[in-house]
């Protein structure tokens, strides 16, 4: 729709460089821009969209304002700033293990794994009374990780990035055997995603088809 904001690339100017600009007008699939150097430009509306600023426009700082005080009570679980009485909620503990947890994928400990890591790995019980022998392996293992690059981007059905980590360790593991053996540990772990999906199914049984016509003051 007219003024909605974009901001885009354009790479046939010196320098290559984005430009502000406004949408003007929107007619059969054709989206004119006025940018910030006085140009106009018409385009196709499929080419526009992508350059749309979409945290400029009205309906997005509208979702933004509702999701809020979600995002800020997800915020507070995974940082555990909880009041009393909702302690049973804190998450921060698994938050912790899932962060440092990744110092067994070869391509995250090459960039990130210090000491400070290490030790930290103590927030998982299994591993707390190896932090010693980890942190003389320490070296070892940063040698070995170093230039490592792995692919993250696992899919439902993909498993490349598991099968490149295992691999790795299969290859490597026995150069630092109590990182291996941490890592067997690590590896028994069983994610899953029951938690959630109760929290979504709680959610559609408090909002769903049934409330669609309850007072906004309820709702909150």
């Amino acid at each position: 729709k007219t003024g909605v904001k974009v901001y885009e690339y354009f790479a046939d100017v010196t320098p290559p460089r984005y430009f502000k600009g406004s949408i003007t007008s929107v007619a059969r699939g054709k989206v004119k821009v006025k940018y910030e150097d006085n140009k106009t430009i018409e385009q196709e509306e499929h080419e526009v969209r992508q350059w749309i600023e979409v945290r400029e426009m009205d309906e997005w700082k509208r979702l933004a304002a509702a999701a809020k005080g979600g995002i800020t009570y997800l915020r507070n679980r995974l940082t555990g700033n909880l009041p009393a009485q909702q302690k049973n909620f804190d998450c921060s503990h698994m938050y912790e293990v899932l962060r440092v947890v990744q110092a067994f994928d070869p391509s995250w400990a090459a960039q990130h794994l210090d000491a400070n890591v290490v030790n930290a790995l103590a927030v998982v019980k299994p591993l707390r009374n190896m932090t010693a022998a980890l942190l003389r392996e320490l070296p070892a293992y940063l040698v070995a990780t170093a230039g490592v690059v792995i692919d993250h981007s696992e899919g439902k059905e993909d498993h490349s990035f598991t099968e490149q980590v295992l691999k790795w360790w299969a290859t490597n593991g026995s150069k630092f055997p109590a990182w291996a053996e941490a890592a067997q540990i690590i590896f028994a772990f069983t994610p899953n995603s029951a938690a959630a999906e109760r929290v979504f199914s709680m959610l559609k049984s408090m909002f769903g088809d049934q409330q669609m016509e309850t007072l906004a003051d309820i709702i909150q």
